[in-house]
């Protein structure tokens, strides 16, 4: 049995932080969460991971389908 959800985690101060979890025919609600929490003042990024449990072989899959930043590269260069 596979399992597939997916992840809205945001950016905030530096840290990467768990926002929202989704199930696998929620792909599009997921991205637009993470849209509409983009624009929170605050938020330095936000990105929506794809996560696939595969339970047979007791293996998990990420990978990340939409991502986003509010963020100048100067600002990520400071906060590392």
């Amino acid at each position: 049995m596979v399992d597939t959800t997916y992840e809205v985690n945001i950016r905030m101060s530096g840290e990467w932080k768990f926002e929202s979890r989704y199930g696998e025919f929620e792909k599009d609600e997921a991205i637009e969460d993470a849209k509409r929490v983009a624009d929170t003042p605050g938020v330095e990024a936000v990105k929506v991971i794809k996560e696939t449990y595969d339970a047979q072989n007791n293996t998990t899959r990420e990978s990340t389908v939409f991502s986003t930043s509010n963020v100048r590269p100067n600002q990520l260069a400071a906060s590392s």
